[in-house]
C-alpha cells in the first residue's frame, strides 16, 4: 500500500503552504513525507553555480524537513538535478498523493501552476493536490462544501473513489457535482425546457444511480448530488469558494488532453480558491 506523500519544495509561500497541507495530511494518514526540490539545468552555465544551487536547496529541504519532523513524521529530502515536471512525475509512481503550491520560485523556476503543476496533473502516477498560496489552513472547517468532486453522470472513475475515501478520512460531507453547459448544438438550452427535455430526467436518474453506488461503499459518508447548468468553468471555480477541497478527474488519454473537460479543469487549476486535487483515470494505491 503506498504510504508517501511526495512534496515539490522550493523557496516560495506557495511552497510552504503546500508543506503545510501534506504535514497535516499526513499526520491525519500516518504516511511519511518525501520531500524533493529540482536544479534545472538549463538555468545553469558554470558547474560551480550549480553546486552552490543545489547547497541553497538543500538548505531550503532541512528547514521543510525540521518542520516535517517536529510534527512527527517520518522525512526523506532529495535535492536533485533534471526537469522539476518530468521528476516529480516519474517520483509520482511510488507516491500516494504529490504536493505542489500554485507558484514557485528557485529550482521550479518561476510559475509552478504554469507547466509543472499542468504536466503533473496531466501525467502523474497518482493524484496531484495544487494548494493555492493564500490557503490559511489544510482544510477549512467553517466552510459548508466539504469535499466537491466534478463528475461526469453515471461514470463512477477514480475521481469519485478518491473524494469519497478524502471525505471519509476527514469526516466531511460529499458533493458529486456535474455541471451542463447552457448551450446544446449552439441553441441557448432554457431552465423552463425541463419538461420538455428528456435529458434533466436521464441526468437526475444516473446521478442518483451513483450516489447509491458510493453509498453503498461509504454508508458513513454524507452524500449529495447536484447539476448545475451554465458555464462548466465559471460553475467550477464558484464551487471552490465554499468547498474544502475540489476533485477533477482525468479521462486517461495521454498528454493535456487527458484533463478532465480540457480547457475547463486548467481553468479550475488556475482559478480555483481552494486546494484542488486531480486524479488520474490510472491511479493506483498498491
Amino acid at each position: 500500500m503506498k504510504n508517501t506523500i511526495l512534496v515539490g519544495i522550493d523557496s516560495s509561500t506557495s511552497s510552504a503552504t503546500a508543506l503545510a497541507w501534506a504535514i497535516a495530511e499526513a499526520v491525519l494518514r500516518g504516511s511519511r513525507l518525501k520531500l524533493v526540490t529540482v536544479v534545472t539545468p538549463e538555468l545553469i552555465s558554470d558547474p560551480r553555480i550549480e553546486v552552490t544551487f543545489l547547497d541553497a536547496a538543500t538548505t531550503v529541504l532541512r528547514d521543510a524537513e525540521a518542520t516535517a519532523v517536529a510534527a512527527g513524521l517520518e522525512v526523506e529530502i532529495s535535492a536533485v538535478r533534471g526537469q522539476p515536471a518530468g521528476t516529480l512525475v516519474e517520483l509520482s509512481r511510488t507516491a500516494l498523493f504529490v504536493v505542489v503550491g500554485t507558484t514557485g520560485l528557485g529550482g521550479f523556476a518561476g510559475r509552478l501552476m504554469g507547466s509543472v503543476s499542468s504536466t503533473l496533473a496531466a501525467h502523474a502516477h497518482c493524484p496531484t493536490v495544487v494548494v493555492p498560496a493564500d490557503q490559511t489552513a489544510p482544510m477549512y472547517p467553517e466552510r459548508a462544501g466539504g469535499i466537491v468532486v466534478a463528475v461526469e453522470p453515471g461514470i463512477l472513475n477514480e475521481a469519485v473513489w478518491a473524494g469519497a475515501e478524502m471525505a471519509t478520512v476527514h469526516g466531511l460531507p460529499l458533493t458529486l457535482l456535474a455541471v451542463r453547459a447552457d448551450t446544446l448544438g449552439g441553441a441557448r438550452w432554457l431552465p423552463d425546457a425541463y419538461t420538455d427535455d428528456p435529458y434533466p430526467a436521464e441526468v437526475d436518474s444516473l446521478m442518483e444511480k451513483m450516489v447509491d453506488a458510493v453509498a453503498s461503499e461509504f454508508p458513513a459518508v454524507s452524500l449529495q448530488q447536484r447539476v448545475l447548468v451554465g458555464n462548466p468553468a465559471h460553475l467550477l471555480v464558484q464551487a471552490t469558494d465554499t468547498a474544502d477541497l475540489m476533485i477533477l478527474g482525468t479521462r486517461g488519454h495521454s498528454g493535456l488532453a487527458g484533463l478532465l473537460w480540457g480547457s475547463v479543469s486548467q481553468n479550475v487549476l488556475q482559478h480555483s480558491r481552494t486546494t484542488t486535487m486531480v486524479v488520474p483515470a490510472h491511479a493506483t494505491t498498491n
